[in-house]
């Protein structure tokens, strides 16, 4: 039950820390003590914030919940391949030589083995 409340904690925390970031950026950027709200506050925060009203009130029901859950594994997925997919450049890594290639191997095995040792040991796969 710990460590549940500890993730909804960090989670929840995402509110506040991207509020002050957008805030400070937005005035940095502006030279202002105006803030544009709309400018700073990303959509998936809004729709996060939505989502957890509804659920709080019970607004959602219980047999959209399974289809609910996969469409956010898949969403989550196609942020993280878009994020990572989007920012790589293959002639850049091709001239970063072979140690940060050698790096970026091992980086990605530790991952990978101690994520399915962590999913096999607890039984999930």
């Amino acid at each position: 039950m710990h460590s549940v409340i500890v993730k909804l904690t960090r989670t929840t925390m995402i509110i506040p820390i991207v509020g002050a970031l957008g805030v400070r950026l937005d005035r940095k950027e502006m030279h202002s003590h105006h803030v544009r709200w709309h400018a700073i506050i990303p959509w998936f925060l809004v729709w996060f914030v939505g989502t957890a009203a509804l659920d709080t009130v019970g607004s959602i029901r219980t047999a959209w919940r399974a289809g609910l859950v996969e469409l956010a594994i898949v969403l989550i997925t196609v942020a993280i391949a878009a994020a990572i997919g989007l920012s790589t450049h293959l002639g850049g890594m091709r001239r970063a030589g072979y140690r940060p290639r050698l790096l970026r191997t091992l980086t990605w095995l530790t991952v990978a083995v101690t994520s399915l040792g962590l999913q096999l040991s607890a039984g999930s796969w």
